[in-house]
């Protein structure tokens, strides 16, 4: 700030936002973060810095407020350009924002209870990852997707959901440790209320010792 530029002001901010503030469980700090960010993208009238200050908001929402994350999911889906957006993966947390804001999307309007869009937002975040050739990104998404499958008590699309992507991933289950414990656990619950008990019953144990580990 008392170099008068906005440009990196903006990207120490962001930092700010991610490490000190979304990271930690702040979420009325990142909030009021991610509308400063929005504030200097306007500013500077950049689309890209505006896209990634919608994607701090949207994400804050997720903890705070569910309809503000809507408000910035669909500012994100008209602001994406995937060709010049997945450039920014590495420098803006580490994923694709448009898959982002479509996962966010599906869980909140979810929760909501708007489960037509959710849904749909659900789906086209794992195109999205797809189309920004980026597999950690389509990694989250399905994970997102599998929450969303679970909100919707849609046993049956769940466990075929989850079986998919423990296919593709394969070998690679173990990288993405972090997003495959939750849908497995999630599995588990839908072959519980599917008759399938004690199947259910230890992959949920399985996957709840390693979300603890």
């Amino acid at each position: 700030d008392s170099i008068g530029d906005d440009r990196k002001s903006y990207s120490v901010k962001w930092g700010k936002w991610y490490v000190e503030h979304f990271g930690a469980g702040n979420y009325e700090a990142a909030t009021r973060t991610a509308r400063e960010l929005v504030g200097l993208g306007l500013k500077q009238n950049d689309r890209e810095l505006l896209l990634q200050a919608h994607h701090a908001g949207w994400t804050s929402g997720l903890g705070l407020d569910l309809r503000s994350t809507v408000e910035h999911v669909e500012h994100g889906i008209s602001l994406y350009v995937v060709e010049e957006d997945k450039r920014q993966i590495g420098t803006y947390g580490g994923h694709d924002a448009g898959a982002c804001c479509r996962w966010a999307g599906g869980m909140a309007y979810t929760i909501l209870g708007g489960l037509d869009r959710g849904f749909a937002l659900a789906m086209e975040a794992v195109t999205a990852a797809q189309a920004a050739e980026h597999e950690v990104s389509e990694v989250m998404a399905r994970s997102f997707g599998a929450s969303v499958q679970f909100l919707r008590r849609d046993e049956e699309r769940l466990v075929a959901w989850v079986s998919g992507m423990e296919e593709k991933l394969g070998d690679k289950m173990a990288a993405f440790w972090h997003y495959v414990t939750t849908p497995r656990m999630l599995k588990g619950w839908a072959q519980v209320k599917s008759g399938l008990v004690d199947e259910g019953l230890e992959l949920m144990e399985i996957n709840l010792a390693e979300i603890r580990k």
